[in-house]
């Protein structure tokens, strides 16, 4: 459900209770009012050519949104810092096979990910929005 940022303050808190279909009530947790849209989506795919070797992308200036994932079927570990992904070092996260990810409401300049896999040759698909 899309939030509508001409809705009064008592139709907003409506839109934290939405029901998901099967009976079960979810609760947002906050409502963004001031939303700024993206005009602009940039696609690259960062080829991960070795096993357990770190990767980067540098992400654009003003990046709203990022979305990601694995081409090929293999876990990919990503992180905002160099050195946490070839031989995975706290903080890392991981994202799992088949799956994707997708962070929203971005505000930030001069960001790189970095990327790792145990898998040779993995594909990771970058779309980003500014």
């Amino acid at each position: 459900m899309a939030l509508d940022p001409l809705l009064d303050v008592k139709d907003l808190e409506k839109q934290k209770f939405v029901d998901d279909g099967s009976g079960n009530v979810a609760v947002r947790t906050s409502v963004v009012l001031d939303v700024e849209y993206s005009t602009t989506v940039s696609s690259t795919n960062v080829v991960l050519t070795n096993a357990n070797t770190e990767y980067s992308h540098a992400l654009p200036d003003s990046m709203q949104q990022v979305r990601f994932r694995a081409r090929t079927a293999s876990d990919v570990r990503f992180a905002w810092f160099t050195g946490k992904v070839a031989t995975p070092v706290s903080p890392y996260s991981t994202l799992p096979a088949g799956m994707g990810l997708s962070g929203d409401a971005l505000s930030f300049t001069s960001k790189t990910l970095y990327f790792a896999t145990s898998i040779s040759g993995t594909i990771v698909e970058m779309e980003m929005f500014t």
